[in-house]
C-alpha cells in the first residue's frame, strides 16, 4: 500500500475519533456550556470530513461505510475507555438510580400536538430525508449506478430514523418542522441546479 494512502486511511482515522471525542466530550458538559452548539456542529462536520477524506484512498461506497463503521466502534470504545468498570461498591436498585424529578411534558395528552408531531416525524421527516439522499448523491464523484442506487437505499433508513426521533423527541415542535423544511429547500435547490 503507498504511503499516501496509509496516511489518508489514518488521516480519517484521527479526524473521525477527534470528532467522536468532541461529540462525546460536548454531551458530558450539557446544554449550559455557551459552546455547545459549536462543539456539536464542530465534531459532526470532523465526522463528516472523516468520510470525504476515505473517499480518495477508498472510493465512495466504501468511505461512508468507514465512516459508519469507525464512528460506531469509535464511540463504544470512547464509553468503555471512559467508564468505570468495578468499582467495588453495590450498585442501587434501579428505583432509586431513577430521578423522581422527571416530570412529564405539559404537551403529552394534547391530541393536535400528537397529530402534528406525527405529521412532522412522518411525512415531512420522510420528505426531507429523500431529497437530502438525493442532493447528497449528486454531490458525491460519479460512481457506478449500483453503488450509487445501494448508498441511497441504505442511507435513506438511517437518516429518516434520525429525523424522526428529533421530531418525536424535541418538546418545541417548531425547531425540527423549520429545519426540515429548510433542508428540503435546500435539497431541492441542489437536486434543481446540478
Amino acid at each position: 500500500m503507498p504511503p499516501a494512502t496509509l496516511f489518508l486511511y489514518a488521516l480519517g482515522a484521527g479526524l473521525c475519533l477527534a470528532g467522536i471525542g468532541l461529540l462525546f466530550s460536548t454531551w458530558r458538559a450539557g446544554r449550559e456550556n455557551p459552546w455547545h452548539g459549536r462543539r456539536l456542529a464542530a465534531g459532526w462536520a470532523l465526522l463528516v470530513a472523516s468520510a470525504l477524506v476515505w473517499t480518495e484512498p477508498a472510493g465512495t461506497d466504501r468511505a461512508f461505510t468507514f465512516a459508519i463503521l469507525w464512528a460506531g466502534l469509535g464511540a463504544l470504545a470512547w464509553i468503555a475507555a471512559t467508564t468505570s468498570w468495578g468499582t467495588g461498591r453495590r450498585r442501587r436498585p434501579m428505583r432509586d438510580r431513577l430521578s423522581n424529578d422527571i416530570e412529564p411534558s405539559p404537551l403529552s395528552g394534547n391530541v393536535r400536538h400528537g397529530v402534528a408531531v406525527f405529521f412532522v416525524a412522518g411525512p415531512l421527516s420522510f420528505v426531507a430525508t429523500a431529497s437530502m439522499t438525493l442532493a447528497i448523491l449528486t454531490l458525491l464523484p460519479s460512481t457506478p449506478g449500483a453503488t450509487a442506487l445501494v448508498m441511497s437505499a441504505l442511507s435513506l433508513p438511517m437518516i429518516w430514523a434520525c429525523a424522526m426521533l428529533w421530531s418525536c423527541i424535541d418538546p418545541n415542535l417548531k425547531r425540527p418542522s423549520i429545519w426540515l423544511s429548510s433542508a428540503t429547500a435546500v435539497s431541492a435547490a441542489v437536486i434543481l441546479v446540478l
